[in-house]
């Protein structure tokens, strides 16, 4: 997502405030396109690194939904 002007976003709040966020105009990039159709990876792009549930996912841990296999498996 960049700013309805094309400037890359603000950060959110906390660290920023929050009313003038929340007013913002958006739209989506061409990345953020190519990741919705499934020809690009959000992590592949950022990377990742956070707790969820007690489990450390990272770029070597990584776990997805597999709707034909209704389960969430190790890719």
């Amino acid at each position: 997502m960049e700013t309805d002007e094309g400037a890359p976003l603000p950060a959110p709040p906390p660290l920023s405030d929050g009313r003038q966020f929340a007013g913002l105009q958006l739209r989506l990039t061409a990345t953020g396109e190519a990741v919705l159709h499934g020809d690009a990876d959000r992590v592949e792009l950022l990377g990742i690194d956070r707790w969820i549930g007690g489990t450390h996912i990272t770029p070597a841990n990584v776990w997805r939904w597999n709707a034909a296999e209704l389960a969430v498996v190790k890719s």
